[in-house]
This record gives structure tokens, C-alpha cells and sequence, in this order.
């Protein structure tokens, strides 16, 4: 594991100082990400890495079916706390190379801004055995989306 990884866990200190600094996304970034990845009403996502859930909550809104997979036990709590109202996310405390779901589940799997956190090994491995066939992965902090 290198040392750029090892940092991830930094932001788990702070969980309130994380929210209240975190820059929060437009309504057009999850706008321009429903429509390139031609998602239906009833599509399953997973949003790895959600920290306090400011990603998660502006889609959940949507009604989507979100499993958020956060690393951190003080972001994951915090995450949780803020997505209480939507009964149809859930939050993992566990990280994206551990977790164990089902293959072929997804129809979008995504990070706001953890994708590069994640082991180089499992990055587009795991997400590959995690979608269903037309699924796609979405990459905010490289702005790219793929199918």
C-alpha cells in the first residue's frame, strides 16, 4: 500500500470540520451524471467513499438505491446521520476493497472525490464484477463517466 493511500483515513479525524469545509457539488453535476449514464428510476448505486454524504443526499433525492461504502467510522456515523430521511440508502463503515455485495448489482458505481483512494488493483476490477451489463462507472474528480 502506498503512502498516498495510507492518507485516506486522515479525513476521518474531523467529521464535522470535513462537512462544514467539504465544497458542496451543483445540481448539474448530478444532472449531466443521471443523463450520460442514461440511468432509469429503479436503478441500484454505489457510491464509494461518500465522507458525510453531501453526493449521496443531492442523489438520493432522486429516489435512487444507494449503498455508500465509506472507509471512515466518524464520516460513515456522520453520513449517516445526515441521510436518516432516505430509507433508500444505506451506509457501509467498511472499505471498498473489503466490502463484499453481489456481482452484477449495480447500474452506477461512483466517487465524488475517493476514486483515487482506492487500492490500484481493485479500482476498475471490482467495480467491472459489481455492475450489471450497461452499467457505468463515474469518476468526479477526473470528470469522466464510463460505460
Amino acid at each position: 500500500m502506498s503512502t498516498n493511500i495510507d492518507l485516506r483515513t486522515t479525513f476521518n479525524q474531523d467529521a464535522d470540520g470535513y462537512h462544514a469545509g467539504r465544497p458542496r457539488y451543483p445540481d448539474r453535476l448530478f444532472d449531466d451524471l443521471v443523463q450520460k449514464t442514461h440511468l432509469q428510476d429503479s436503478a441500484r448505486l454505489l457510491e464509494i467513499g461518500p465522507g458525510t454524504g453531501q453526493a449521496t443526499q443531492a442523489i438520493a433525492q432522486r429516489g435512487y438505491q444507494i449503498v455508500a461504502v465509506e472507509l471512515g467510522a466518524n464520516l460513515a456515523k456522520y453520513a449517516q446521520k445526515v441521510l436518516g430521511d432516505y430509507p433508500n440508502v444505506q451506509v457501509l463503515n467498511t472499505s471498498f476493497e473489503a466490502v463484499d455485495l453481489a456481482p452484477n448489482t449495480f447500474d452506477l458505481v461512483y466517487s465524488a472525490t475517493a476514486f483515487h483512494w482506492i487500492e490500484p488493483d481493485v479500482q476498475f476490477q471490482k467495480p467491472h464484477k459489481l455492475l450489471k451489463s450497461g452499467g457505468a462507472l463515474g469518476d468526479h474528480s477526473h470528470a469522466s463517466c464510463f460505460r
